[in-house]
């Protein structure tokens, strides 16, 4: 998505622009929508927090949003993933990197 490997088929669309076929000036825009995750959990996670606060913190932001919508919201998202919702009451250090529902 951030350009580093060109895609093989398909398309990447930023905003509803073609990333490949966009101009120089177009994808300096897109960078601007646009960020890498690097997946180290040890530096980006807050290792404190239980994986249901790490994926609702951003609800919290909501207002009038109540405990059980947010934990609710949690489930919908594990579920989404393919994650156990046994695993929200544990921490990001206690899963593995291919942690599944099975």
């Amino acid at each position: 998505m951030v350009g580093l490997i060109e895609p093989s088929d398909g398309e990447v669309l930023i905003n509803g622009m073609s990333r490949t076929s966009a101009t120089a000036t177009q994808q300096a825009e897109m960078r601007k929508v646009i960020q890498m995750v690097f997946q180290d959990p040890d530096s980006a996670l807050n290792p404190r927090r239980t994986v249901e606060k790490l994926v609702t913190q951003v609800l919290d932001l909501q207002p009038g949003i109540t405990p059980q919508a947010r934990r609710e919201a949690a489930e919908r998202l594990m579920n989404q993933v393919g994650i156990a919702k046994d695993a929200l009451h544990r921490f990001s250090s206690q899963l593995s990197g291919g942690r599944s529902s099975a």
